[in-house]
């Protein structure tokens, strides 16, 4: 209801639904609905991303005092070098294979056991790209184990997003009829031409109220599947001809069959375009050298990993990185740095690596323990 809303409004991110009738009201009530909960990096999003500062033992520092990234060093610089010269449109420095050294990076697929600091990894990638590249766009969103079976829910913020940042900054107190008529004035400049008359079908995504065509109406499922497929990715490829973007997305393994529909049409794009030149990709649909997609997913036992990304790995412009154990001294680092101390006992270095079997995460719960 509106005072919930209005109570949480800071820190939840609500989709708007029409008013609905209530016995004993003579008006319709305002209805609403939760999206997701803000982070407190997303609370942030607006503040200006500082240059990092490396400090002693391989620990790197943002200028602003804020937290301190330790450990995985070599796989975080191999991947934001490699995103940068990308966005500089640098092609002769796209390069980075483990094994070879010879295979073109586009795609980048982060894979690791629960606690071993993929997210932690990216938050750290997305905060060197920024710092170097300000202009660009790092687009995160996230797979949801609670949400498997709500269609595109993983792609809804990245989304949101792009429509957002086109609209005007009086868009909140804009009367709904006029919210309505510029989304779809903004629609037809994002959409392919022969789709903009179904950008209905996109209200779930973008959390509009967009009435139906007839003609959207008269198309089967497949069809509806098929035609916002392309107006998504048609509409990231327009996005990401403005600045120069990477888009990532978390924990795959939860992705429904829709968001890895995207995902692979996205993917093709991309690796179309690098096999049939630069003219390509200057297109509406196709992207530009400064777009990457960053990728991770959990391979914990039990886990199952998605058939979908095996096949994606194999493709040329995708690498592969998989964080193993975090070697003992960066979990006697990040320990020393939880505590607040300069240095651990024998026993409690020991303790640490024997028990967080070099997870980050259990190496922090042993710490809190302690």
């Amino acid at each position: 209801d509106m005072e919930t809303f209005q109570k949480c409004a800071p820190i939840v991110d609500w989709d708007q639904l029409k008013p609905i009738k209530v016995k004993g009201k003579d008006i319709p009530v305002p209805v609403y609905r939760p999206f997701k909960e803000l982070k407190g990096a997303e609370l942030q999003e607006m503040m200006d991303e500082r240059a990092a500062v490396k400090t002693e033992e391989g620990i790197v520092k943002s200028a602003d005092g804020g937290s301190e990234f330790v450990g995985r060093l070599k796989e975080v610089h191999a991947i934001t070098e490699v995103l940068n010269s990308l966005m500089a449109g640098d092609v002769d420095a796209m390069v980075y294979d483990e094994a070879s050294g010879d295979e073109r990076l586009r795609v980048v697929v982060v894979e690791a056991e629960a606690g071993f600091g993929k997210t932690r990894i990216i938050e750290e990638m997305r905060r060197r790209v920024l710092a170097v590249r300000p202009e660009a766009s790092v687009l995160i969103s996230r797979g949801s184990a609670t949400e498997t079976t709500a269609i595109l829910y993983p792609w809804a913020e990245i989304f949101r997003f792009i429509l957002n940042s086109m609209r005007p900054a009086n868009y909140a107190t804009q009367e709904p009829h006029e919210k309505e008529l510029g989304d779809r004035t903004r629609l037809n400049d994002l959409l392919p031409p022969e789709h903009s008359e179904h950008a209905s079908l996109l209200n779930s995504v973008l959390g509009l109220h967009l009435s139906q065509a007839s003609n959207t109406l008269a198309l089967n499922e497949d069809m509806k599947q098929e035609v916002v497929i392309d107006m998504l990715v048609h509409m990231l490829s327009i996005y990401s001809h403005r600045s120069p973007t990477v888009v990532v997305m978390e924990d795959t393994q939860h992705l429904d069959s829709w968001s890895w529909e995207l995902l692979q049409a996205v993917v093709s794009r991309v690796t179309d375009g690098d096999q049939q030149g630069s003219a390509d990709t200057s297109q509406p649909g196709y992207f530009p050298t400064g777009f990457a997609v960053v990728l991770s997913c959990q391979t914990t036992s039990g886990v199952l990993y998605p058939a979908q990304l095996k096949a994606l790995t194999r493709l040329p412009a995708v690498t592969k990185v998989t964080l193993g154990p975090m070697p003992p001294n960066d979990l006697v680092r990040i320990a020393k740095k939880q505590l607040g101390a300069r240095m651990l006992s024998k026993a409690a270095e020991k303790l640490l690596g024997t028990k967080s079997a070099g997870s980050p995460f259990f190496c922090l719960e042993l710490v809190k323990l302690l």
